[in-house]
């Protein structure tokens, strides 16, 4: 049977454990400020235009996007799941990343390499659609330059191995 220095000794580790994972909780999980708490109506009645304006932007700019597409003999876009992207499925002709820098750098549009998004290979663009869509089109004018570019140019051979013998 322990002490009853013991027991208090175990009550003040418990109690400093409780405390600890208290602290732990609060810091992890804030509390909404005050401003938050007085603006949340206001955010949820405004929140639903806001969401709605978003919707629009990017139907309007994903169907620039399929119309595009759909001019292209080397490029599709696979049905979307929902979200603020899409995929455009393009020639592999080198890998993603370089493709993307290439589109960047001659032709000053941004789009994002397939594999941050877990596409297992290369052949895959994945593009915002919440631009405004006047720049949205521009910018897919410039993409699909880039991609006619870059598919009609001539590419470096793969270096060959040569069988020498000493």
């Amino acid at each position: 049977i322990p002490s009853s220095s013991a027991a208090s000794d175990v009550y003040k580790i418990q109690v400093r454990r409780a405390i600890e994972g208290l602290e732990y909780i609060a810091d992890a999980y804030p509390s909404v400020s005050t401003p938050i708490s007085r603006a949340a109506p206001q955010l949820r009645a405004e929140g639903g235009m806001l969401r709605k304006a978003i919707l629009e932007r990017c139907r309007a700019n994903l169907e620039t996007l399929r119309a595009r597409a759909a001019d292209s003999p080397y490029s599709s876009v696979p049905r979307v799941g929902g979200g603020w992207s899409a995929v455009l499925q393009v020639p592999a002709i080198i890998d993603d990343e370089e493709l993307c820098l290439q589109l960047l750098e001659k032709f000053g549009v941004a789009v994002h390499p397939g594999y941050l998004f877990q596409f297992p290979r290369d052949g895959h663009l994945v593009i915002s659609l919440l631009p405004t869509p006047a720049s949205f089109r521009e910018g897919a004018g410039r993409l699909f330059e880039g991609l006619e570019s870059l598919v009609n140019s001539p590419r470096p051979e793969s270096p060959r191995v040569s069988n020498v013998s000493d």
